[in-house]
């Protein structure tokens, strides 16, 4: 009977011994949820789940209950029997009651957008597909709050956050950050098809934790990562896009007939009676040189009147749409593998990407291939490793486009040819006219002829670059409410830029040919009669480090979040050049020349000249060093006090700079006000505030507190020496550029959430800016680089969001607008503006106005007697346009900005079963530009004039139609200069446009078990359409200065396996 006794007894002993109860907590799309309170009923003793989601705790056999809860996740009860059979999977699902369930990431913590006080825009990977642009930014364009991009440069893009935030046409660029790290190569070795998602940090809140390379906002792109505990995922995408021809035929341009009468007339008044006898042989155009043929008697009057008849039928916009141009075509591919397997996550990810430009001979090829791996090596301690290669290879073959064989004394001619009947490449003037490139053959130089289609078919240019970029990590959680990460990351590009004129190309042959020399019985070439191959090879590397320690910590109903660490970085630019000559590519061989001695040129063209150098290298070296905090308090989960320090130490920075402890830092809070008891609002149930104010920064590479100098070549030097150049003086007092920001916002939702938003108002005042400060020239320096400028800006952020019909067929709504407006406030290099005319084409630091203005000269009319343009001086009509232009600004209009501050775009997505179309219409508004107007000066130096030239005054009463002044002989400057810079050239800029077009269709087939999902989609990019315009000419205010592009169309196929 003992033993039966003591045997039972023993079992209830081994029944209330403690089991280990293991489990993984994940939310609704797998992901591992950090950091959840793990209790269980009548045991007092708690646990938390570590960061792979995982937790572990012991309790006695038998069943319990148990409670799952984090702030922003439903609490989550369950009865669990212990022991249990494998690890519990746990699924915590948003708490439904939250306005904006966004975790935005800053690149240092991923955050609860509702949580924190910045001021933030996340666009997701939805969106992101909806364009196939192989450029993340231009992705990002028309669909994201407050990011402004100016195109009007046609060659280069600037992208601005709240405005303009310095001076320095290079340091305007917002700051890129790239899985936590700032990236420092060519934005366009980014595959956009491995982001998930960016997110645009705008305030001081949001920023300022990255210190003084924030100020101008920071765009936060995010990796797609794989998902915890699902299935192996395989992603497919292929796309094809294509851009019709540009219609040149709408280019503002004289006509070629007009042209041709134009230069009949200078031709009867002697304009180019001197050029023909200049012994620098300027360029002639045809319509001239055959008159003068005609004059001379070389023609007679018969046949110099068929040539120019056949000059009027002849388009040169012809020749260029057939030859020059073709439609564009754009192709993407990209394959992901994504899974895991015992406690390794992994993502591989391959893309293609090839491009044929508008132009032939311009194409792109860009390969891209990522990894990213994470290892948990215990519950607790993950490790990771990444890599991201890119190769990518550009073909700049083209001779160029419309309006690309110009200069300013002529060029190609409206009735210019490229190719005869049989398309055989016809020679045009471009450089010298045919008194020097007629007959120069014939005495033993290379033929010196220029035909575009010819060196279309030789040109040999392309740019070679690979891209390294690799990153390591490790994170440890030391315990439930603080972990440690490391992370490092190296950066390493190449790009080679290999060029190779022929011997057949007119570079070579213009070149060999200034430098041959005629003696009376000989010819001496000071060039070897060969190729000449050029190279630019950029080297660019870098590496950041970063030690960070995590604090995560709720009790009661307190909750803190901070993060504390410390990083380092450094980045290094070596550009080297060659050239070489006489260069054969089969042998690798050259000739070497003298580089020393100033040799004369052919016909004394360019006088005594050097044969051009390749130069030496250079190298840049920049270095940081900073530390950093930031930390959110949250109490009653309605209350949140934020802050951020962050202190940057720099060899670019001053020494005195370096050794002043100045931080830049933010402030903020957030009050969710539907949480309190006195808010019952059944029409707005979500509504919070948030304030934040501090400081970020911005560097400028192009400055240094040391003295800067450059080294000369020997070859260089008149004494065949090297020498050197001092280029700036030193500035130990140089400092960052400071921007400071508040931000007042304000989130609301309406019932069920139909329509949800949110509003935030802001300042920003950017100080300490560098800018160019003119100095006594005794000083040996005309001018040095200062902290001397401040800019003052304040605007208004709306985002709107409705669900406008819900069931079968869905509506949704998603509205952008944005306004910004700034001024310059201060600046040390005094502007005089006296007589100041603008287009708002760069920035113009004047005091007291917008760095964009329009100003204009005010306009008084044509004069009826004989067409001039008429202007005021001292409030009085007058045509005295020297005085004029002495007008003080006052005196002068100023229109507005040529920059928009009103901006952005209205989304629509209709949703029915398996289609979805969404149409993206973007508005610009309150804003201003010059249009292009003639100039006789400029017209009869280059005959390249505009339409308007047809509708000029020619008699009494056309003032009464037109603005166009008339036309007189000779030209005067300063009456083309009065009415090219007066106000009745400008013209609203405020324009409403269908952008882009969407159509998609989801296919989930039910017999295709390895297929998950199928999407198929239709879009256009570009489309143009002008819905509403306020200017009255028909200008479309994007191409002002450029020709106008066709819409590009678009299809694709997005798979799931």
């Amino acid at each position: 009977m003992k033993w039966i006794i003591t045997i039972f007894s023993l079992g209830i002993v081994l029944s209330l011994r403690a089991q280990e109860l293991t489990g993984k907590i994940t939310n609704e799309q797998g992901l591992p949820v950090a950091n959840v309170n793990v209790s269980i009923a009548n045991v007092p003793k708690k646990s938390f789940s570590l960061i792979g989601g995982v937790f572990k705790i012991n309790v006695v056999a038998g069943k319990h209950q148990v409670n799952f809860s984090h702030t922003g996740y439903v609490n989550y009860d369950t009865l669990i029997t212990v022991p249990q059979k494998g690890v519990i999977q746990i699924i915590l699902k948003r708490a439904v009651k939250q306005l904006d369930e966004v975790q935005v990431s800053t690149g240092y913590q991923v955050i609860d957008k509702r949580r924190s006080s910045g001021s933030f825009y996340k666009v997701e990977q939805a969106q992101l597909n909806q364009s196939v642009n192989p450029d993340i930014l231009g992705r990002l364009e028309n669909i994201t709050s407050s990011l402004q991009v100016d195109r009007r440069k046609g060659s280069s893009t600037t992208y601005q956050i709240r405005g303009l935030g310095t001076l320095d046409a290079n340091s305007r660029m917002p700051l890129i950050v790239l899985d936590n790290f700032p990236y420092e190569g060519d934005i366009g070795n980014i595959n956009p098809n491995d982001i998930e998602s960016v997110t645009v940090l705008k305030d001081a809140a949001a920023s300022a934790i990255w210190g003084a390379r924030a100020g101008n906002g920071v765009i936060v792109l995010t990796s797609k990562k794989t998902k915890a505990g699902g299935k192996v995922q395989i992603d497919l995408v292929s796309s094809i896009s294509v851009q019709g021809k540009p219609d040149l035929y709408q280019a503002n341009q004289l006509s070629p007939s007009a042209t041709v009468d134009l230069e009949r007339m200078l031709f009867a008044k002697g304009y180019y009676d001197h050029q023909f006898s200049d012994p620098y042989y300027p360029l002639i155009p045809e319509v001239a040189s055959i008159l003068n043929e005609q004059k001379t008697g070389v023609l007679s009057a018969t046949d110099a009147e068929a040539k120019l008849g056949l000059l009027n039928g002849q388009d040169v916009r012809k020749d260029m749409l057939q030859y020059l141009y073709r439609p564009a075509v754009a192709q993407q591919y990209a394959l992901s593998l994504a899974g895991n397997t015992g406690g390794l996550v992994y993502r591989l990810s391959g893309g293609a990407d090839r491009s044929l430009s508008n132009l032939i001979g311009d194409a792109n090829e860009r390969y891209t291939f990522r990894s990213d791996n994470t290892i948990a090596l215990t519950s607790n301690w993950k490790l990771s490793a990444g890599v991201m290669l890119t190769s990518s290879l550009d073909r700049n073959n083209s001779v160029g486009g419309y309006g690309g064989f110009q200069t300013s004394t002529g060029g190609v001619s409206t009735y210019s040819q490229l190719a005869d009947g049989l398309g055989n490449a016809l020679a045009v003037d471009w450089f010298y006219n045919k008194g020097l490139t007629d007959g120069v053959a014939n005495l033993g130089l290379l033929d010196w002829k220029y035909r575009p289609l010819d060196e279309l078919k030789i040109s040999n240019r392309q740019t070679q670059l690979f891209d390294l970029l690799l990153n390591l990590g490790t994170s440890y959680q030391l315990n439930k409410w603080l972990s440690a990460d490391f992370k490092y990351q190296y950066q390493r590009s190449n790009q080679q830029a290999p060029q190779f004129n022929a011997l057949e190309s007119y570079y070579s042959r213009d070149l060999i040919n200034m430098f041959t020399v005629l003696g009376t019985n000989s010819i001496t070439y000071n060039l070897p009669k060969g190729g000449i191959y050029r190279r630019t090879d950029t080297d660019r590397n870098g590496y950041s480090a970063r030690a960070q320690f995590n604090i995560n910590q709720n009790w009661g109903e307190h909750a803190l979040e901070a993060i504390v660490g410390a990083e380092r970085r450094q980045s290094r630019l070596r550009t080297d050049n060659q050239i070489l000559y006489g260069y054969d590519p089969q042998t690798l061989n050259s000739i070497n020349v003298n580089y020393a001695i100033a040799y004369p040129t052919y016909a004394n063209l360019n006088d005594n000249a050097y044969i051009p150098a390749a130069g030496l290298p250079s190298e840049i070296l920049n270095r940081f060093v900073s530390v950093y905090a930031n930390a959110a308090y949250t109490y009653k989960q309605k209350y949140s006090v934020t802050g951020s320090i962050r202190r940057d130490a720099s060899n670019l920075f001053g020494v005195r700079t370096n050794q002043k402890w100045v931080p830049l830092w933010s402030v903020g809070g957030v009050w969710k006000i539907d949480d309190e008891g006195f808010y019952q609002n059944d029409w707005i149930p979500h509504l919070s505030l948030r304030v934040s104010y501090g400081f970020s920064g911005n560097v400028n590479n192009n400055a240094s507190a040391l003295t800067r100098i450059t080294y000369g070549a020997a070859s260089a030097s008149p004494i065949n020496i090297p020498y050197v150049t001092v280029n700036a003086p030193p500035n130990p007092n140089l400092r960052w550029e400071q921007t400071e920001q508040f931000n007042l916002g304000v989130d609301f939702g309406f019932r069920k959430q139909r329509f949800t938003g949110s509003i935030d108002l802001f300042s920003k005042y950017a100080f300490d800016l560098l800018n160019t400060v003119y100095t006594d020239a005794t000083s040996g320096f005309t001018s040095v680089i200062l902290n001397s400028a401040a800019i003052k800006a304040r605007g208004v952020d709306v985002v709107l969001n409705s669900r406008n019909i819900e069931g079968t067929f869905n509506w949704q709504s998603s509205l952008l607008f944005s306004y910004v407006n700034y001024k310059v406030l201060s600046n040390r290099n005094s502007i005089n503006t006296t007589g100041l005319t603008s287009d708002g084409a760069i920035v113009f630091p004047v005091p007291g106005y917008n760095p964009y203005a329009v100003v204009s000269f005010k306009w008084a009319g044509l004069d009826p007697q004989n067409g001039n343009p008429l202007g005021y001086l001292k409030g009085e009509v007058s045509n005295d346009y020297d005085a004029i232009a002495l007008n003080p600004i006052e005196e002068q209009v100023v229109h507005g900005p040529a920059v928009p501050p009103v901006f952005g775009n209205l989304r629509n997505t209709f949703n029915w079963k398996n289609l979805s179309l969404t149409l993206n219409i973007r508005y610009k508004l309150g804003y201003y530009f010059r249009r292009p107007s003639i100039n006789y000066s400029s017209l009869y130096q280059s005959s390249s004039g505009l339409s308007e030239f047809e509708n000029r005054w020619q008699k009494s009463g056309d003032e009464i139609f037109t603005t166009v002044p008339s036309m007189i002989y000779p030209a005067d400057g300063m009456r083309d200069l009065f009415y090219t810079q007066s106000e009745v050239t400008v013209e609203k800029g405020d324009h409403i446009r269908l952008e882009d077009l969407y159509l998609s269709y989801q296919w989930k087939p039910a017999h295709l078990k390895f297929l998950k999902q199928a999407t198929f989609y239709l879009y256009t990019n570009q489309l143009n359409f002008i819905l509403w315009r306020a200017n009255k000419l028909g200008i479309d205010p994007d191409a002002v200065y450029q020709v106008r592009n066709r819409a590009s169309f678009a299809a694709g196929i997005k798979a799931n396996f």
